[in-house]
């Protein structure tokens, strides 16, 4: 009755849209399912005036439109009416802009996670038009980050609350330049390795990713404890190899749309992909962006590979500042806020990738705290390092993942956190990102 009574009664655009936007209408819970009916309502009776209440609720044509967290919740409702009903494609385009730019500003104040989420679902759903988050044809187009070589300090700060054992001592590496990606691999940048056959094509699999593709039951050896034994094998028993073909949530809703990370990816998986991401960039000779600077062409140069970041590169890339040449404890700074995150289930699934932009680190990589765990390069090593070279490419040992994850809390999401799992393992939490980097 309420949503008929603005279409039919008040009907004018503007003396809706001045409506809702009094007393919080537009952010208060209650009013939503009255907005979409009424959204609804208008397309079937009277679209001009629905295409225009649309293009008025997101503040499509005014020049300097507001940025605030009502603002964002009025652009999300716009969309999500505008994807039930459709229309022009002009105003999808504009939409899905008007989106991006909000959720990418970290000057917009209080916009809660929950609608942060909603937001960067609707954007999946216009098409996302943001560098980095999707794909050029076939080939997946990634954002850059530079991370400049030098030393820095590996492990938890000596006065860090809640470090585990594993993350110490601090001890000073030094790195050689790389190249992270702004955000962790989509569903939209892993999808053409899965239809282009990737995972039938041994040519990018490790031996014991391949062997694992083809049935071999993960190697539990390593597992000291017999409980954690069986809790892994029951586990892994959920992936028969039938059920190796694609990651292992690709058909789940909630989780396949395309700027999310994707997830339900083992460590074999992973280290597949970033094999078969170099052979399409060679291919393609397609070069990539670094942020703030000009384009290189670093992979003409065998001296320089994609893959995954060892945990000393990621955890520089996530904390490491060079302004104050101390780690972070979370990718933004020292001080725990959630609403920087997707963690502590303030979401309660993955989120839209880099829909949190005052969550940056210093180098510009966006979720490398929250959204999802990360997969590393490195198997499991007690500190201090020697150097960076603690990986090996056949491990069947615990491998190490970074960053914390959407369903965590502030311990695990710290920079210095170290999660160590076995490489067949999958889950609902995990996903990686990939650098351009000197070849071990």
């Amino acid at each position: 009755m309420t949503a008929r009574y603005l279409a039919e009664v008040e009907r004018e655009v503007a003396r809706i849209a001045t409506f809702l936007e009094e007393n919080d209408r537009l952010t208060d819970a209650w009013w939503r399912e009255p907005i979409l009916l009424m959204g609804g309502y208008l397309y079937v009776t009277a679209s001009d005036v629905a295409a225009d209440l649309v293009r008025r609720l997101a503040y499509l044509d005014m020049a300097t439109p507001p940025c605030t967290a009502r603002a964002l919740v009025a652009a999300e409702l716009s969309a999500t009416i505008f994807l039930e009903w459709g229309g022009a494609e002009t105003t999808q385009q504009a939409l899905a802009n008007r989106l991006a730019a909000l959720l990418t500003d970290p000057a917009l104040p209080n916009a809660t996670p929950p609608q942060r989420a909603a937001a960067g679902r609707a954007l999946a759903r216009l098409g996302d038009p943001r560098d980095g988050v999707g794909r050029r044809g076939a080939v997946p187009d990634l954002a850059w980050c530079a991370v400049p070589g030098g030393p820095f300090l590996l492990g938890a700060n000596d006065d860090e609350e809640g470090a585990y054992d594993d993350e110490k001592p601090q001890h000073e590496l030094t790195l050689s330049t790389f190249y992270i990606a702004r955000y962790p691999i989509t569903n939209a940048q892993f999808a053409p390795f899965v239809e282009g056959g990737g995972y039938d094509n041994p040519q990018w699999w490790t031996t014991a990713g391949w062997e694992w593709r083809n049935g071999a039951e993960p190697d539990l050896s390593s597992i000291a404890e017999e409980n954690l034994r069986n809790i892994y094998a029951d586990w892994f028993a959920q992936r028969p190899a039938a059920r190796r073909h694609e990651p292992l949530y690709w058909h789940d809703e909630r989780l396949n749309l395309p700027n999310q990370p994707v997830v339900g990816v083992n460590w074999y998986e992973v280290m597949a992909y970033c094999a078969w991401l170099q052979q399409q960039w060679s291919v393609s000779g397609q070069p990539f962006a670094v942020a703030g600077g000009p384009v290189y062409t670093l992979l003409a140069n065998r001296n320089w590979q994609v893959r995954l970041p060892t945990e000393a590169e990621w955890e520089k890339a996530a904390g490491w500042d060079p302004a104050t040449q101390r780690k972070r404890v979370y990718a933004w700074g020292n001080m725990w806020d959630k609403t920087k995150a997707n963690v502590d289930n303030n979401i309660g699934q993955p989120s839209a990738v880099g829909i949190f932009p005052a969550g940056a680190s210093a180098c510009g990589a966006m979720d490398m705290t929250g959204n999802v765990w990360e997969w590393t390069l490195s198997q499991v090593e007690d500190y201090p390092y020697q150097n960076d070279i603690q990986y090996r490419l056949e491990s069947t040992k615990k491998c190490t993942l970074r960053g914390g994850a959407w369903n965590y809390v502030e311990r695990h999401a710290r920079v210095s956190c170290r999660r160590r799992t076995h490489p067949a393992n999958f889950s609902v939490n995990a996903g990686f990102r990939v650098v351009v980097a000197p070849v071990l």
